[in-house]
């Protein structure tokens, strides 16, 4: 029998971060935020990344980041899987503090139970070497991220990577080689994709 994982990032794949994150940042900075305006935050945090993580500490220590409800038919697709037979593992970048680390590990067990073999909370720059270490006892690996640049660089590492399409990352989408990468809309289709691979 093949063996085979499939790995998954939490924000925009596994949960749904994009409401929380919106009502966070609203009393983060003491105004009303919509989801309108999402991307365009966005953007600023990644060209300033000192915005970006005083922000993201705020977040991670946060009742909104520890109650993220799950994207629309994850939960079906992961009891699927797992009922399947497949291997499942969490790589996601967290904060390196053991609070943010386990309100993580809480939401996720929460949403989704015990069908995780493993969570990983890495540092933003490791998730290729954690995939590594993951993928060199299967026979098939899938790695489902929303972030185009980070897919990228884990795309020599497993076998399909899959890129879940959310809002919040479409200005890096030429980024991606689609040669390279399977894109998703939706959860239909990441399940598509690794029941047909």
């Amino acid at each position: 029998m093949t063996k085979k994982a499939v790995i998954f990032d939490v924000d925009g794949v596994l949960l749904d971060l994009v409401g929380n994150i919106c009502r966070s940042y609203g009393k983060y900075t003491g105004k009303p935020f919509g989801v309108e305006n999402f991307t365009k935050v966005n953007k600023e945090f990644l060209e300033n990344p000192k915005m970006f993580e005083e922000f993201r500490t705020f977040f991670s220590h946060s009742d909104d980041y520890s109650t993220l409800p799950p994207i629309e038919g994850m939960v079906e697709l992961v009891d699927e899987l797992y009922e399947g037979g497949y291997d499942m593992y969490v790589v996601t970048a967290a904060l390196d503090d053991e609070e943010s680390v386990g309100r993580r590990e809480s939401n996720l067990l929460n949403v989704f139970g015990n069908k995780f073999k493993k969570i990983y909370c890495v540092d933003q720059t490791c998730k290729s070497d954690v995939l590594k270490e993951i993928v060199k006892d299967y026979d098939k690996s899938f790695f489902i991220d929303d972030h185009p640049k980070k897919l990228m660089k884990c795309v020599d590492v497993v076998d399909v990577p899959i890129w879940r399409q959310s809002i919040g990352f479409e200005h890096f989408k030429e980024e991606l080689d689609l040669n390279k990468v399977k894109p998703a809309y939706n959860v239909d289709d990441i399940k598509k994709i690794i029941l047909e691979s």
